[in-house]
Order: C-alpha cells, then structure tokens, then sequence
C-alpha cells in the first residue's frame, strides 16, 4: 500500500493517445485542480521517425518522414509502432534482437520531440520537463502488463522520467477507461454509469477492407479513488472480437441470393429448387444488385424511444419487391423474409453470438448497451456504408435479445469514437489523480516566497451544513451486543424517525464495559467463564426473582447489589479469586440477565438531567440488535431475549409509549445499503451479506420485497437462508503471515545489541516457537490498539511504529501500517474473499441460487474508518477475480462504515 504521489510537483500534465498511424498529445496545467478541457491544446504528429543509415541522426518526424524517405537514400523509416510494440511485447525476452531495440529506441527518440512539437506549436514556452507529469491512453487490447515491462522502460530511455520516479508519474489509461469517462448524454451532461451497472460496449472499428466488430462487457461497481463523486471505474469482465470483411458482407450475399432465387441446373440434370424464371442473366445481377441496396439501408433512427423501436422492427427490416423484377409468389415471399439474422448466418459471422456469450444466462441481469464506431474520417463511402449497416444490424439483435435479457439502449451526445473523446475521458481521470493526491499524499512545505495566495482565501468559505439541535419528546435507545463489543446510543428523533442528536455510550458509562465475549466460548457447547462468586450471587438474586432490583427496595441494599455486579464484570481477580466455567443454561442464561441489569441502572443512573425529566411520558424505541451466533448459542430465540430484557426492567413490559424491537445483525439493512452504495436491486432479487467476525463469517441470502408497511413501494429484504462459516481467526492468521514474512527476510528486526552479532545461531535462536508466541501477542496488541481503532489520523500509512520481538531482549520489528496491510491483511484478506465467492459455488449453502446478484461483506473487526478503503480493494478486486475465473456473475462490495449494520429504519413507524 503505496503512499500517494505528490502531483503538484509538477504544475502541467502531458497526455498523449497512441493511435496506429499518430499520436496526439495534449499539454495542460493540473496546479488549479479544476478540470478544465479544450481540443485546442491537441497535438497531432504522424507515428513515425526517420533516421541515417548509420541510424545515430533523426532526420525527420512525423509526415515529413516519409518526403525525407523518398528523397534520400540516406535514410531509414520507423513506422507502424503500433503494431511492431506488441509484437515485441510477445517476444521471449531472450530473443529479442537488435531491431527490437532499435525499435525501443526510436520510440524513446520520438516521444521527446512530440512534446517538443506540442510546445511550440502551441506556444507554450515551457522548456522545463521536470514540471511534466504524463499520462498515456494505451489500446485495451494491449495486455496491463506491457505498461511495465514495454511502455515505462521507453519513457525512462527517452529521459521524459526517471526509474526514481513514482510509477504515478506516468499513470495509464486504456481507451475503453477514457470512453467511459469521456461519454456525454443527450443533454451534453457528463454520462453517469450507476454502481453495479452492466454494460455491453460494442465498438466498430472500420477500414477498407474489413470491419473489427469488439464487445466488451463491463462492470461499473466502484471508484478507482476513495473520495465524493468519483466517476464509477470500467473494469473490463469480459471480451470477444469478429472481423467482418467486404468480401463476408457482400459476396456471400450475392451467393445466398443467387443460389435461392435464381438456382441453376446440377450436372445430373435435377434443379436445387423449383424457382421458374424467365429472367436473363443480366436482369438477375440487376435484382441482386438492388435487393443488397435496400439491405444497406436497413437503418435505425437513434432518436426512436425502445417500444417505437419494437413495433416498427419488422418494417424496418424488410425488402419490397418492386414490379418490374417480374418474380414469381415463391420468390417474392423468400424476398420479403429477408432479415438480419439470415443475413448474419449467411455471411457466416455471427456478431450475435459473440455478444451473447458474453453476458450472462441469468434472465435477472439487465445491461446497459453502448454501441458505438470508431472515428469515419479519411475513409471511403463503402467503408463508411459497411459500417452503418453492422451498426443496424447489431442494434436489431439487442432488440431481439429484449426478449431474454433487458438491454437498455445507452444514448451517448456522439456515437462515434474520436481523439478528442478519448482525450477528453482521460483528463477527467488526470484530475481524479490529482484530487485523489492532494488527499493522501504527505503534505509538503513550501516557502512563502512562492506562495501566489494568502490563506485569507478560505475565510470567504461557506460551512457545508449547519446543525440545529432542538429537544423533542421522542427518543431511540439502540443496543448493539455482539462477542466483541456491546454499544448502545441514546437518540433524538424527528417526527420522521429521521436521528436529530445521538448520545454515546461514553455519555452514560464511565467504566470499560467488557463485551460478552470475554465471559463466553463457542466450540461444540456454550461454556460461561466467569468469577466464582457469580454463581451464588445468581443463585440468590438472578434464578430466584428480582426484588431486590425493584425501585422499592433500599437504595443502600440496591448500591451494594449493583457494586457487586460490578465487581464481577468489571473488575480485576483479586488474591484467592479463580474463574469457573459452566455449561449449565440457567447460569448462561442469568450472566446475560445480569447484564442487561447493569446496562441499564448505568444508563438511569448517568442519563443527563434534561432527558431524565421527562422520561416518563416520552414515546421510546428500544432497538435491540444482536450478534446471531451469539443470539442462537446463548438466548436461543429472540422471544428468549425479550423474556429477559422485560425482566431486567430496561424497558416496561406494559407500556404504549414504550417499544421493544429486537433483530440479528444484517436485518432490515437493505435500505442503508441501497442508500449508501446508490443501487437499486430488482424485487425478488437475491443478495448475500457476508458479515466478517474475528474467528467466523455470518452468511444470510436475502431476497428482495415491497415493505410491508410502506405506503411508497419502498423496499426490504427477508433472509432466506442463514450460515457460520467458520474460519481461521483473523489475529492468528495475521501474525502469521507477518512471522513466515519475518521469517524469509530478517532484515526487518532491529536487533538489540545482544543478537547484533555475526553469531548466526543466535539470531536463528530469535525464530524459536517461544519467540513466536511472545511475538504474536504482542502484535495483536498493536493491531487492535493501533491499527484497527479509530484513533489515527489521516496520514496513517507514513508512521512507524516498533512491536517488541519477544519479552526478554530488545529487539524490535519496524513496521508502517502499510507494511501491516501488504503483509499481513492482504493475503488473509484474499483468503476470505475466496472463501466468501466459493459460497456462491456450494451446493450445501447458495449454489442452488443462480442469479445472485451481489455479495455485500462487512467487517466487524475494524473500528477505524481510514482502513476501509484499503480493505474494500483487496477483497474487492480478489473477489472479482476469483469470480471472472470460475464464471461466477456476482458483483462484490464492502459495505461502508458509515452504514450501521443495525440501521435507522428500526425508527420509522
């Protein structure tokens, strides 16, 4: 996890579009972090350089290479870099020849001058290129890994960077990235794809003698950059390609129609069909001739709604005959049932079928369609005709495909692919860069002397919201219990059941509640571990009746009872004190009883004097949400809960203005995640939540339905199926994944004097099992303290920080929480991943349930916000990779943070 490059360091970003023939480059200022695009900043330059025939002197660049090239003998051609890069990039390194880089460094040659050209074309007078960072749109069908091992080596030959650099000093773009990003709609507006949107990109690339009909399926679930209104990033699921030739159009065309109408005599005598004609040959190419006419101009006009579009599908796709053909009825009728599909059959390329195999046999899915062609320019009519009539031809087959899946026709202000389209898209991501930069990058001092700006700017700022607190007499009581935490808030609420003010539990509570799961363990049984004196304390107040908890016994005799409980929760084991483990379930049972009555004599006892005073006639919702496992292997049943909540007395059993809810965790948390992640799940739909404890995986498939109590067709969801998937536990696997690191490169340990030595069986004595255990513990401690809290600033990644080897010397291990991040939760976090998406493939938990929209996790044992981020990617991009491998059509998310797992909707009535 690399820190953010500075961009600012640079005040202009070089944009280039690697074409077949040319490249053209933009040159902009980034330093006023305002997107701002003009196609008068391009640069066009043909893709060539020329050279002595010693090849030491460039002679010339661009167009003028090839005047230089007829002119002189002297001279030697580069060209068609395009190809020739690629073609290199599937060499083995081991048989790359001198040509090869030579090729290397005419590009480095060339790439110099280009910038050189725009500068002074442009009249830009920059001759500094230390102020230039770069970005290049690099063709998606050029594999990620040429970037690195082609493209970057060439910017640093040709001096324009430096291997010292950050790699984000040149960052990539591929051109179906810079479309998506450059797409504008009907009403020239920036094009929004939606979170989880499927789309099918389907590009025409024409030349003379052939059409590349491309189809990408991709997938926009989530931002390339962690900040408000980042465009959604196209990550590419899936592609497939057809080459349509002229001779495929319209020679096999002329075949089909002439072996159909006009069938000729076989050498034994028989005819292929019983077509009578009296035409001539000549009259018969005539026909062919105008039938394939009226074929290419089978058309659809773009501005026709979708069910316009169906009822005139059949109309629109047809041939008239005309009289003076003079065909007979059998004729006439193989003429009029002409239509795309026959054509595309008898052409023998199916554009169909490549698109089909790319989505999904999931009748559920709906894809957004984008077709699109690339830029006519400089070609002949017959290309530009071939062309239109695939365009048709393929909009005809989403038509047809309405039928199995929904595909929505996506209306870009262009249908045709440019520079400044691709340009455009990718300035867009540049400033994304430089937003996300100027977030997470270090900050840098600069001195006042270049300071163009006074900080007197951000006095004329205006507040983002104002809060205005006010006092109503209705109020939310939220628990959320669960084996690492037990949390609960005191809230206001509008008339709306929207939250006006939350109270914190650190608001009541004073004393460091322990959670449930220092008392509890869960292996074949419950087992309760508890001091001993909590057994006959249970026998006498808890199992027996509760007057001795009533508002009428003494407050003396009620103090001494509360410090007692206390004592057992709270404090410390004192001399002669031992703990007792229990499977019994009254004991079970009266622990979590004499919680709750903890819980709440804390809560009367420090709730603020306004709120006191009008408790009584104020309408409270106590929301009780619970850990399920914990639920089920304790309580057992929510009504078991209730029984015991009453019983405390935290909430009066017989109350109108006093409501109870209980739910697990995951229940009616749709509408945040629909709120928070922007999407919408078509009803019946299935999700599954995936909720991520420290030793197990809570798994609950829901379905989408209409809310019962809502008036709106607002929606909720019922689990249909619930599982544990239990998995290794999260700090374990963590500290080992550091220690097999620490293991293979000890340079890590900072050795304390006595094992700084070249002893090496002292140092081998370091990685000894008792050193591990030491190590472990204390790693946990620093994980769950330092880095898993929220207690660290923004700049979490650039502090170092030392966890003691082990307990009986000084050495140390030097760790950022970076390095804690790559080393340790990246690979534990890609297991997890696995095993949630396998969920999805076994027939014992969701295998049955083949349209299974999404995977939303969530993890509970993060409490710091910074991390989500960084987390969110990798099982993200793990998940999306383990599905495209195994076929699996899911889209996965993290749930934010921000979204509490027991949501506002408990509120709303």
């Amino acid at each position: 996890m690399n820190s953010a490059y500075d961009l600012h360091r640079h005040t202009h970003c070089v944009l280039m579009h690697i074409g077949n023939a040319a490249v053209t480059t933009a040159i902009f200022a980034t330093a006023n972090r305002h997107f701002d695009f003009s196609s008068s900043r391009e640069e066009t330059l043909g893709f060539s350089i020329s050279y002595s025939n010693d090849k030491t002197d460039i002679k010339a660049l661009g167009e003028d290479c090839y005047k230089e090239f007829e002119e002189s003998e002297d001279s030697i051609l580069i060209n068609n870099f395009y190809d020739k890069l690629h073609d290199l990039f599937k060499k083995d390194k081991t048989t790359r020849d001198k040509e090869d880089d030579f090729l290397m460094k005419a590009l480095s040659d060339y790439l110099p001058l280009a910038v050189k050209n725009t500068i002074e074309r442009k009249e830009l007078g920059i001759e500094n290129f230390d102020l230039f960072h770069y970005a290049l749109i690099v063709p998606s069908e050029w594999e990620e890994e040429m970037r690195e091992e082609i493209i970057r080596p060439i910017f640093v030959q040709s001096g324009l960077i430096s291997n010292e650099d950050h790699q984000d000093r040149l960052l990539f773009f591929s051109d179906i990235e810079s479309i998506c990003y450059g797409l504008k709609d009907k009403n020239g507006q920036t094009y929004s794809f939606k979170r989880g949107q499927n789309t099918i990109l389907c590009r025409l690339s024409p030349d003379e003698e052939k059409t590349v009909v491309k189809f990408d399926l991709i997938e926009t679930t989530n931002t390339l950059f962690n900040f408000p209104n980042a465009n959604f990033f196209p990550k590419v699921m899936k592609s497939s390609s057809v080459s349509v030739t002229a001779d495929d159009v319209e020679g096999r065309i002329k075949e089909f129609l002439r072996t159909n109408l006009f069938p000729m005599a076989t050498d034994d005598g028989a005819v292929r069909k019983s077509l009578k004609s009296e035409l001539v040959p000549v009259d018969q190419d005539q026909i062919i001739e105008d039938v394939i006419k009226k074929i290419y101009r089978w058309s659809l006009d773009p501005w026709q709604s979708e069910r316009e579009e169906e009822e005139s599908e059949e109309g629109k796709f047809s041939v008239t005959c005309q009289k003076r053909w003079k065909l007979s009825e059998v004729q006439k009728k193989f003429i009029q049932s002409l239509c795309p599909s026959i054509i595309c059959t008898v052409i023998g390329v199916n554009p169909f079928s490549n698109m089909k195999g790319i989505i999904s046999s999931n009748s559920s899915k709906s894809y957004g369609f984008l077709l699109l062609v690339d830029d006519l320019f400089d070609l002949d009519d017959k290309s530009i005709e071939r062309a239109e009539w695939l365009r048709s031809i393929l909009e005809c087959y989403r038509l047809s495909l309405i039928r199995i899946n929904k595909f929505t026709r996506i209306e870009p202000e262009y249908n045709y692919i440019n520079r400044h389209l691709l340009l455009y898209g990718a300035t867009k991501r540049v400033f994304e860069a430089v937003k996300h930069s100027d977030i997470y990058c270090k900050p840098r001092i600069v001195s006042p002397e270049d300071l163009n700006t006074s900080s007197s700017v951000f006095l004329s700022s205006k507040p983002d919201a104002i809060v205005n607190l006010g006092m109503r007499k209705c109020r939310a009581l939220l628990f959320d219990i669960s084996l690492g935490s037990t949390l609960f808030t005191y809230s206001l609420l509008n008339e709306d059941g929207s939250i006006q003010h939350i109270f914190n539990r650190d608001d009541f509570i004073a004393d460091n509640l322990p959670p449930l799961g220092h008392f509890y363990t869960f292996s074949n049984m419950t087992t309760l571990n508890v001091k001993e004196r909590f057994i006959a304390f249970a026998e006498r107040y808890l199992l027996g009746g509760l007057t001795d908890f009533t508002v009428d016994v003494d407050v003396f005799t009620k103090k001494g009872l509360l410090f007692e409980v206390k004592a057992i929760l709270i404090e410390k084991l004192s001399n002669g004190e031992v703990l007792v483990s229990t499977n019994k379930p009254k004991y079970i049972n009266a622990f979590i009883l004499m919680y709750m009555i903890y819980i709440k004599e804390e809560i009367l006892y420090k709730l603020p004097d306004h709120l006191i005073s009008d408790q009584s006639d104020a309408k409270i919702v106590y929301a009780v949400s619970i850990e399920a496992m914990l639920l089920n292997d304790t309580i057992g049943t929510k009504d078991n809960l209730r029984d015991l909540i009453y019983a405390s007395g935290l909430v009066p059993k017989d109350n109108d203005s006093k409501k109870l809810r209980i739910t697990t965790q995951g229940e009616r948390i749709l509408p945040a995640i629909q709120k928070s992640l922007k999407l919408e799940l078509p009803l019946k739909s299935y999700f599954l939540l995936c909720q991520l404890h420290e030793d197990y995986v809570q798994l609950s498939l829901h379905q989408v339905v209409t809310a019962s109590t809502s008036e709106e067709n607002e929606q909720e969801s019922i689990i249909v199926q619930d599982e544990i998937a239990v998995i290794p536990n999260i700090y374990d696997s963590l500290c080992a994944s550091m220690w097999r690191n620490l293991v293979q490169d000890s340079s890590l340990i900072e050795l304390c004097e006595m094992h700084n030595t070249s002893d090496k069986s002292k140092i081998f004595g370091l990685f000894s099992s008792n050193i591990k255990a030491e190590f472990f513990a204390n790693l946990k401690v620093h994980i769950s303290d330092n880095v898993l809290q929220d207690n660290l600033g923004a700049q979490i990644t650039m502090d170092t920080y030392a966890v003691k080897l082990n307990n009986s010397c000084n050495c140390k291990v030097r760790l950022t929480t970076a390095d804690i991040i790559d080393v340790s939760f990246t690979p534990v976090l890609q297991d997890i991943a696995c095993t949630l998406s396998a969920s999805l493939l076994n027939k014992e938990l969701f295998g049955n349930y083949i349209n299974i929209d999404y995977l939303f996790s969530f993890i509970h044992f993060n409490n710091n916000p910074q991390l989500q981020y960084a987390f969110a990617k990798i099982l993200e991009k793990e998940a999306d990779d383990f599905n495209l491998e195994l076929g699996i059509d899911t889209c996965c998310l993290l749930v934010p943070q921000n979204v509490n797992i027991q949501n506002n909707e408990l509120f709303r009535e």
